[in-house]
């Protein structure tokens, strides 16, 4: 009834075998299966499987995340056991193998990445693997087979850096030339990337990156653009002013 406003209360995250007859499938994770939660009726709890931490499942309801075993797949009761809470101040999770990596804004307005294991979640003595900078907020992060790749921006143009898993170090990425661009990796199993800068007199550009050696090569999937000769002779200046509060 698309009149009723509670039409899409106490959603539910069901389990559908191909093939099989949909009224057959399992009520995986939703307030009724798992009344102990409190999941409130408004929101959409919803489980999913990452190919990157196979050996277990996860759920989640708003900022409220949950994990188990993945041999309690089919257990149809699930232990769930809690990964963060809106209290551990995580904006975002990256999750590989037993290690969690989150986005964190605990004392920290332009984030910082702190990391923490599966094996015994505790974000209060997670390890910080990516300070907050001063004029540099972070975007995202996306990660390689050896690394995590961190965007950050000042508010007009970004910045990369990443963190080697095996050193626990972190470094700075020279980008072919400065602006904005999106980053993304093939999958955790290579260290092949690509990434796509733009700014306000370059256009839309893809390269492929290697981190390990911080090599950009131009894609062979990018074509050339091609614009009138006057073009190059554009001029670009980029001016800082104060806002109300004195913030620039």
């Amino acid at each position: 009834d698309i009149k009723d406003p509670t039409w899409r209360f106490n959603s539910k995250t069901k389990l559908h075998v191909l093939g099989a007859d949909a009224q057959e499938d399992i009520d995986f994770f939703s307030n009724q299966s798992y009344p102990e939660l409190n999941i409130s009726p408004e929101v959409y709890p919803y489980a999913y499987l990452n190919e990157d931490a196979k050996n277990y499942i996860f759920a989640e309801v708003e900022e409220t995340r949950y994990y188990a075993p993945i041999e309690e797949f089919k257990s149809k009761n699930i232990s769930w056991k809690s990964l963060s809470t809106p209290s551990d101040s995580l904006d975002d999770l990256t999750i590989i193998n037993d290690n969690v990596y989150g986005i964190s804004h605990y004392n920290a307005p332009n984030y910082k990445i702190v990391a923490t294991s599966l094996k015994h979640p505790d974000w209060t003595n997670a390890i910080t693997v990516a300070s907050e900078r001063a004029d540099e907020a972070i975007k995202d992060v996306t990660y390689s087979k050896d690394y995590l790749l961190i965007r950050y921006s000042d508010g007009i143009n970004q910045y990369l850096s990443k963190y080697n898993f095996k050193s626990k170090s972190i470094a700075e990425v020279k980008l072919p030339s400065s602006g904005t661009f999106r980053i993304t990796c093939v999958n955790s199993k290579t260290n092949n990337c690509f990434l796509s800068i733009t700014s306000w007199n370059k256009p839309l550009t893809e390269y492929e990156y290697d981190p390990v050696t911080d090599a950009f090569t131009p894609s062979s999937y990018n074509k050339p653009f091609v614009y009138p000769a006057t073009y190059s002779d554009l001029k670009v200046e980029e001016i800082g002013v104060k806002g109300q509060d004195g913030v620039m």
